[in-house]
C-alpha cells in the first residue's frame, strides 16, 4: 500500500513503464513514417524501379519525379566553342518531334570541367515562357546564338536557306543553297541570278509584299552605292 502512495517505488515503476511505452510508440511511428514515400512538391512519376512489395534498399532509387513549373534543357558544346559560350544568351530551340514550332531559352548554367572522354561542356538552358507540348527526356535540338551579322541570307523553319528578291514590285521568297561564309558574308552557290536585287534583314518585309526601289545613297569614297527598298 504504501508503494502505491505518491512517492512510493510501485507508481514510479508504473510511471517509468508508461515513459517507456510512450517512446517506443514514437519510435514505431517514426518507423512507420520511414516506411512511407512522399514527394517533396507536386510531380509526375516518369520511371519506377520496384514494384509493390519490393523491399527498398538504401541509396538506391525507387521513383523518378519530374515536377515544379521550371523548364530545363541540358546540352552539351565542344570545347573548341567554349570561348563563345557566356551565361545569358538566348538560344533558339527546337522539339524533334515538333519541328516546325519553335521557342526560346537562355544559358543559365555552363559547366565548370570538360568531359574528358568526350571533349565537351554541360550546358543548361532555362525556358522561361511555359511549353505546353515539352515532355521529360525529350529529344531537343538548341542553337544558341553567339553574335549577329546583317546578312541576306535568312533561314526557313525547316531549317533550309532563303532570301527576299524583288520581282515585279513585289518582295519573292527564293530558296537558295550556301557555300563559304565570312564575317558577313555568305557565298550563294544555287538559286539567285545575276542581277537579281535582294533585300536585306531589317526591312519589315515578308513574302509577296509590295515594294519599291529606294534612289541609291552617294556613296563614300570608292564604294558601290548600295540601293535599298521600303514597302
Amino acid at each position: 500500500a504504501d508503494g502505491n502512495k505518491q512517492g512510493g517505488a510501485e507508481l514510479a515503476l508504473a510511471h517509468a513503464r508508461l515513459d517507456q511505452a510512450i517512446a517506443a510508440r514514437q519510435a514505431a511511428l517514426a518507423r512507420l513514417d520511414g516506411l512511407s514515400l512522399r514527394a517533396p512538391t507536386p510531380a509526375t512519376v516518369i520511371s519506377r524501379a520496384n514494384d509493390p512489395g519490393d523491399t527498398a534498399q538504401a541509396g538506391k532509387s525507387i521513383l523518378t519525379l519530374v515536377g515544379g513549373s521550371q523548364t530545363q534543357i541540358i546540352a552539351s558544346v565542344d570545347e573548341k566553342n567554349l570561348n563563345f559560350i557566356k551565361i545569358g544568351q538566348v538560344a533558339n530551340a527546337t522539339a524533334d518531334a515538333y519541328a516546325d514550332q519553335h521557342f526560346t531559352a537562355r544559358l543559365g548554367y555552363i559547366a565548370p570541367a570538360v568531359d574528358p572522354q568526350r571533349g565537351t561542356v554541360e550546358l543548361r538552358l532555362r525556358v522561361d515562357q511555359p511549353v505546353a507540348y515539352l515532355r521529360p527526356d525529350m529529344t531537343v535540338s538548341v542553337e544558341i546564338v553567339t553574335a549577329q551579322v546583317s546578312d541576306a541570307v535568312r533561314r526557313a523553319g525547316d531549317g533550309t536557306s532563303y532570301v527576299l528578291v524583288v520581282r515585279d514590285g513585289k518582295a519573292t521568297q527564293v530558296p537558295v543553297q550556301t557555300g563559304l561564309q565570312g564575317a558577313g558574308t555568305t557565298e550563294i552557290v544555287k538559286g539567285l541570278a545575276s542581277g537579281d536585287k535582294v533585300i536585306l534583314p531589317g526591312n519589315l518585309i515578308g513574302d509577296g509584299d509590295r515594294v519599291r526601289e529606294q534612289p541609291a545613297k552617294a556613296p563614300r569614297g570608292n564604294m558601290p552605292p548600295m540601293p535599298g527598298f521600303t514597302s
